[in-house]
């Protein structure tokens, strides 16, 4: 078992040009992804941009801070999964009765 283990490491040995390739691109295909849902985000332009330096400057902290933010309420993917939207629509404001 602790040779299983050993292989999960990282030392120098195993630690080339085509790992470091690799992590990087998948770095910048997540601060990518990152930047893009910032800006879908209905932020402010100085919010926006403070965001967008924080994730890029900040690398890991930047973007643990921002998930939070990430997970908003309107998202598509997230709309249908609660369970009062799955047994009824919600009436828009315009169809309230008025008194």
């Amino acid at each position: 078992m602790s040779e299983l283990l050993n292989g999960f490491g990282f030392s120098y040995a195993k630690w080339d040009a085509t790992i470091a390739v690799c992590a990087l691109g998948l770095w910048a295909v997540v601060v990518a992804c990152a930047i893009l849902s910032i800006r879908a985000q209905s932020f402010g332009p100085i919010r926006r941009r403070f965001w967008i330096a924080a994730v890029i400057l900040v690398p890991i902290v930047g973007l643990f801070a921002y998930l939070p933010f990430s997970l908003r309420s309107e998202a598509p993917s997230l709309r249908g999964w609660t369970k009062h939207n799955r047994l009824a629509p919600r009436p828009s404001p315009s169809d309230a009765p008025v008194t």
